[in-house]
């Protein structure tokens, strides 16, 4: 059960972001908000005590900030990767990271770390990205991806 000395830390694992499910992992003094999606959730499966139903608070939804992390697989070609940038930045995203990979020829792997208000400004940029025609997938981060 969660108690008032607990300290609330959101996890870098899945970065919840205001609209998602979450839940609380005690360990202690601290609890470690998930979004009920992350992978890492799975090695507490068998501890079921240590799991806590939190719901975001409407003060959180309105005035949060949140990072989130997508991964968007690209052409490996001029401006691909300034157009999906300013694809981003157009949704109202603002990007903080980003770690590019180049595991083919032809393709890139980027990994997106923005900065989002909710869920829903998080699914409005990566439909933005999926209009992008040299863009092939766009998926979310979570667990230790």
């Amino acid at each position: 059960a969660l108690r008032e000395h607990h300290r609330i830390l959101f996890s870098r694992c899945c970065c919840p972001v205001p609209g998602e499910r979450i839940v609380g992992i005690v360990d202690g003094v601290e609890v470690h908000v998930h979004s009920i999606e992350c992978d890492t959730l799975e090695q507490f499966e068998d501890n079921k005590d240590v799991w806590v139903d939190l719901q975001w608070t409407l003060n959180a939804e309105k005035n949060t900030i949140s990072v989130a992390r997508i991964r968007a697989n690209m052409q490996n070609k001029p401006g691909v990767l300034g157009q999906t940038c300013t694809l981003i930045g157009e949704a109202k995203g603002n990007i903080i990271n980003m770690h590019l990979s180049n595991n083919q020829v032809d393709f890139l792997d980027v990994e997106f770390e923005i900065e989002v208000i909710d869920a829903k400004h998080l699914t409005n940029i990566s439909a933005a990205l999926r209009t992008c025609p040299s863009v092939e997938s766009v998926e979310r981060i979570r667990g230790n991806a």
